[in-house]
C-alpha cells in the first residue's frame, strides 16, 4: 500500500507532466504535425485519470488516519482537485480549439482549390 508521502510525490509528478504538455502546446506552430497534439491529448486524458486515482487514494488514506484531520483537509483536497481539474480542462480546451481551427483552415483551403478548378 502506498503511503501519503508516496502518493503526494506521484501526484506532483503528474502535475509536472501536465505542465510540460502545456508548455509544448503553447509552443505549437501551425507548421507542426497535428498528430502531436492528438497524441498529447490522449496522454493528458491518461494522466488525468491517473491523477484522479492517486488523489482518491490520498484522500482515503488521510481520512482514515484521523477524522478531525480529514475534515480540515477536505477543503485543501477540494482546492487541490479544483486547481488540477481547471488546469487540465483549460489545456484540453486549448488543444481541441487548435485542432478545430486547423481543421477549419484545411477545409477552407480545400474549398478554395475546388472553386478555382
Amino acid at each position: 500500500m502506498s503511503t501519503v508521502e508516496e502518493l503526494k510525490i506521484q501526484r506532483k509528478q503528474i502535475k509536472g507532466s501536465i505542465t510540460r504538455h502545456e508548455t509544448a502546446v503553447n509552443r505549437f506552430k501551425d507548421t507542426d504535425d497535428v498528430l502531436l497534439l492528438e497524441i498529447r491529448l490522449a496522454e493528458l486524458t491518461n494522466l488525468f485519470k491517473t491523477y484522479n486515482e492517486i488523489q482518491g487514494k490520498l484522500e482515503m488514506l488521510q481520512e482514515a488516519s484521523d477524522e478531525n484531520y480529514a475534515n480540515n483537509l477536505e477543503s485543501e483536497n477540494d482546492k487541490e482537485r479544483d486547481k488540477v481539474e481547471t488546469h487540465y480542462f483549460n489545456l484540453v480546451n486549448k488543444i481541441k480549439s487548435i485542432l478545430l481551427t486547423l481543421q477549419l483552415d484545411t477545409s477552407g483551403e480545400n474549398n478554395k482549390r475546388c472553386d478555382s478548378v
